[in-house]
C-alpha cells in the first residue's frame, strides 16, 4: 500500500465497520471493499473523483467520503441522518449485475492477497466494468463486449452464472418434489388423495341411471366435500405434520412484508427466498395457512 493512502484507508475501515455493526450492511460493505481496493492500489489518492476513476470498487458515494476525509481528517456521519431511510442494500447500486460484481471482486481480492497482481487486477477491472454496465450481463461473451475483459474472466463469469442456475434448479426441484408439478395456472396439482376422491366421485356419477339418480346420489356418492374442502383438510394435515402454528391474518401479512424488506445475508440465495415467499403468499391467498406460513418462515 502507498503510505500516502494510509489515513484514507484507516478512515474508510472505521466508517465501514461502524455502519456494518450498526446494521447498515450496504454502506458498511461498500466502504470496507473500497478501503481494500485502495490498500491494494499503487495510486496515490488525491481526491474522491480521481479515486473513482482510477481504482476499481470505489464508487461515487465512497468518492464523496474520501473528499470529506481529505478535508476533515475523518469520515463524518453527521450529515447522513436524513439519508439513512434511502440507503441501498449492499451493492444494490450495481443493479442486476450485483452477484457477478461481488463474485469478481471477491476473487480479484483473493488473487491480490496471493500476490497475483495481474490476475487480481484483471478481475477487479471486470467488476468495475459490470458495475457501470447499463444492462444485465448474462454470459461471459456479453461481459467481453463491454471491453477490457479477457477469456479467463469471461469463463469465470459463465461458471458463476451456471452455479446460480444450479441453485435455482435445485430449489425448484425441492418444491416440485414436495408439492407436485405446477399446473398451467401456477398452482400445485391436487394430491394423490384428492385425485383418488375425485375419480371415485366421477365414477359414481357415471354409473347412475337417469331414473334412479336421486337414489344413486344417496347411496353411491362419496361424502359431500368439494375439492377445495379436501385441499383445505389436506393443508391442515400438512400444518399438523410440520408443527406449524396458525397465525392471525395480520401477522401473516406482516411476516411477508418483513421478508420483502429484510436484506438477504447471501445474495446468491435471493431468488430462492423470492420463490419461497411468492409460493407462501400464494398459499395464504388460497386459504392454505399451513403451507403458506411454513414457506414464509423458511424464506425468513
Amino acid at each position: 500500500m502507498r503510505p500516502e493512502n494510509q489515513s484514507i484507508v484507516d478512515a474508510l475501515v472505521d466508517y465501514g465497520d461502524s455502519h456494518l455493526h450498526s446494521g447498515h450492511r450496504g454502506k458498511g460493505i461498500t466502504h470496507l471493499r473500497a478501503a481494500q481496493a485502495i490498500r491494494n492500489s499503487n495510486t496515490v489518492v488525491l481526491s474522491g473523483k480521481q479515486a473513482v476513476e482510477a481504482i476499481p470498487l470505489v464508487g461515487e458515494r465512497v468518492g464523496t467520503k474520501i473528499d470529506q476525509i481529505l478535508e476533515r481528517g475523518h469520515a463524518d456521519s453527521e450529515y447522513e441522518e436524513e439519508e439513512e431511510g434511502e440507503e441501498e442494500e449492499a451493492g444494490s447500486e450495481y443493479g442486476k449485475n450485483q452477484l457477478l460484481v461481488d463474485a469478481l471482486a471477491t476473487h480479484g481480492e483473493a488473487q491480490l492477497s496471493k500476490r497475483h497482481t495481474g490476475r487480481g487486477t484483471a478481475f477487479l477491472r471486470a467488476a468495475l466494468q459490470l458495475r457501470i454496465a447499463e444492462g444485465e450481463v448474462t454470459t461471459g461473451a456479453a461481459a467481453q463486449a463491454l471491453g477490457r475483459i479477457g477469456d479467463k474472466v469471461a469463463t469465470y463469469i459463465d461458471e458463476t452464472i451456471a452455479k446460480v442456475f444450479d441453485l435455482q434448479a435445485h430449489a425448484l426441484k425441492l418444491l416440485t418434489t414436495k408439492f407436485g408439478r405446477a399446473s398451467k395456472r401456477g398452482r400445485p396439482e391436487p394430491s394423490a388423495k384428492t385425485q383418488s376422491a375425485n375419480k371415485k366421485r366421477k365414477s359414481a356419477t357415471n354409473q347412475q341411471d337417469d331414473d334412479s339418480q336421486a337414489a344413486g346420489e344417496n347411496e353411491n356418492e362419496p361424502t359431500a366435500v368439494d375439492e377445495e374442502g379436501e385441499e383445505y383438510e389436506e393443508d391442515q394435515e400438512d400444518a399438523q405434520d410440520e408443527g406449524v402454528e396458525s397465525l392471525p391474518p395480520h401477522r401473516q401479512v406482516r411476516m411477508a412484508a418483513e421478508i420483502r424488506e429484510k436484506p438477504v445475508a447471501n445474495a446468491a440465495n435471493q431468488k430462492i427466498v423470492d420463490a419461497f415467499t411468492n409460493y407462501g403468499e400464494q398459499q395464504l391467498d388460497r386459504g392454505h395457512t399451513g403451507k403458506g406460513v411454513s414457506h414464509l418462515r423458511a424464506a425468513l
